[in-house]
């Protein structure tokens, strides 16, 4: 059964975003590197390219975008996200709120700059 709320878009070029996933029982916040495969204006699939004090991502856990291409700053930078499905290397993470912009401004305004 499908449960995507809207179309899904697959992602090209530099992609690559930096998530935090707050660790609460010493402070810290473990961060991965991850590549966007698709984005739709409720969420995005990752695959994860390292990792830095994490071994993956867990269905339910509380992710955190902490850097991203500059063009997709004002977008993604510190949007709360949760995993819905983790598959290995790769997991869904669905936006705490929806992007504000749909998939055609998506495609007609935004480049992917490696930050």
């Amino acid at each position: 059964m499908e449960r995507r709320q809207s179309r899904r878009k697959a992602v090209q070029g530099p992609d690559e975003i930096l998530v935090t996933a707050p660790d609460y029982l010493n402070g810290q916040a473990p961060a991965m590197l991850c590549r966007i495969s698709d984005i739709s204006p409720h969420g995005m699939r990752l695959l994860a390219r390292g990792a830095i004090g994490s071994a993956g991502f867990m269905p339910g856990q509380r992710l955190c975008v902490a850097e991203c291409p500059r063009l997709l700053t004002p977008l993604l930078v510190e949007r709360g996200l949760q995993v819905v499905w983790s598959e290995g290397p790769a997991c869904g993470v669905r936006f705490d709120s929806p992007l504000r912009c749909s998939l055609e401004e998506w495609d007609a305004g935004a480049a992917f700059v490696s930050f």
